[in-house]
């Protein structure tokens, strides 16, 4: 273990200080600490007993976390952004239920069933693109459900689910700006989307697909988040390594 010693007295002129005082070299007994000793004045010899002594400082070890840090690191190059609660605001209940009897009332179907349906039994097979398309997912509740659909009515039911995603798709006050700051630092953009087969139909129509360099949705591509496929194809239409991107979700739906 290396050890480290206490300065011996420092010369007469390495004592001098600008205000022409001079310090006596701390005690042997105590070198480390800052106890106040007396100091006199070279003019008057005054005594002043409020002054310190430094405590002495130790050698500086470096220890490999830190020189870690502060090895060059990759600059980022490009940020991949969640959509729903991260760009745009969250679903809220309200509007959601509201949005499911609507769709089981054009569809014909009982509420509750459709909604446990919609909510629980189909949620992962739908935002992984298993029905394609949907009119796919509301055929696929109504079979099971023992019904058969008209025209009509799945045109209904598709306007309705249309017009709420597009309240939803909305950006937040902040975004647009946010991205276009992002875009001028010279980053890539991309994005991450858990949903079903609204997002990316409608995706076209809305400002962030202007500024978004590779959007990524789960029905699309058949696997949802957090699996890792989703990621790595991100950054590979990014053209960037993942070390080299940053992503942003909110905490919930991620």
């Amino acid at each position: 273990m290396r050890q480290w010693r206490a300065p011996g007295p420092a010369s007469r002129s390495a004592q001098r200080c600008s205000s022409s005082r001079t310090a006596a070299a701390p005690t042997p007994s105590c070198p480390n600490r800052g106890e106040a000793l007396p100091r006199r004045s070279e003019r008057g010899g005054r005594v002043d007993a409020g002054a310190r002594f430094p405590r002495p400082r130790a050698p500086q070890r470096v220890s490999a976390a830190i020189r870690r840090f502060e090895e060059p690191c990759m600059p980022y190059q490009a940020v991949i952004f969640d959509l729903f609660g991260t760009l745009v605001p969250p679903f809220t209940s309200g509007p959601f239920e509201q949005l499911l009897a609507e769709t089981s009332a054009a569809l014909g179907l009982d509420a509750a069933a459709f909604r446990r349906a919609w909510v629980y039994d189909t949620a992962d097979a739908r935002m992984t693109g298993a029905y394609g398309s949907i009119e796919g997912d509301m055929e696929h509740i109504a079979l099971a459900l023992g019904v058969a659909l008209t025209p009509g009515q799945l045109a209904a039911a598709v306007r309705a689910r249309l017009a709420f995603y597009r309240r939803a798709m909305v950006p937040r006050p902040d975004a647009i700006a946010t991205l276009r700051a992002l875009k001028g630092l010279g980053l890539r953009l991309g994005l991450i989307s858990d949903c079903s087969s609204e997002a990316p139909l409608l995706w076209p129509e809305t400002p962030f697909a202007a500024l978004i360099d590779a959007p990524v949705f789960s029905c699309v591509e058949g696997v949802r988040k957090p699996d890792p496929r989703l990621f790595r194809l991100a950054c590979e239409r990014l053209g960037v390594e993942p070390r080299a991107c940053i992503y942003v979700a909110d905490g919930f739906h991620g």
